[in-house]
């Protein structure tokens, strides 16, 4: 795998783990060194497996039978985002099997920390 295509595998894993935290999975980072057949995210949701692609053109089939592959029993799920763009800026989109989605939802609803806690206001003190 060539340097460019590394580079955006890692910017398409720190826009899979915000855009998972933005929805409470908190605890969702990208793996340090994936190796073969190893899901690229960790501490996401336990018993879901996440493949995330950023290309030009996302070919979802591929990108799903590799997810299904490396899932063992866990449920594959594709995080994918197209990067070629008419101006607008693409969303993040998930890919899973239907068959899959009321086990997900309901990891997701177990798993998930929400609301989502925001920063700490800063204490102030008042003067007398």
């Amino acid at each position: 795998m060539g340097l460019t295509s590394r580079r955006k595998g890692k910017v398409g894993e720190r826009q899979s783990c915000e855009g998972l935290r933005k929805i409470g999975v908190l605890g969702a980072s990208r793996r340090v060194r994936n190796r073969e057949g190893e899901d690229d995210l960790v501490g996401a949701l336990l018993g879901v497996s996440f493949e995330c692609k950023l290309e030009n053109y996302v070919r979802i089939a591929k990108a799903m039978r590799q997810a299904i592959e490396q899932a063992g029993g866990d449920i594959p799920v594709v995080l994918h985002r197209e990067t070629v763009t008419s101006g607008a800026a693409n969303p993040l989109c998930i890919t899973l099997r239907l068959a899959d989605l009321p086990k997900l939802l309901d990891l997701y609803h177990q798993q998930r920390t929400w609301p989502v806690p925001a920063e700490e206001p800063a204490v102030r003190v008042a003067d007398g």
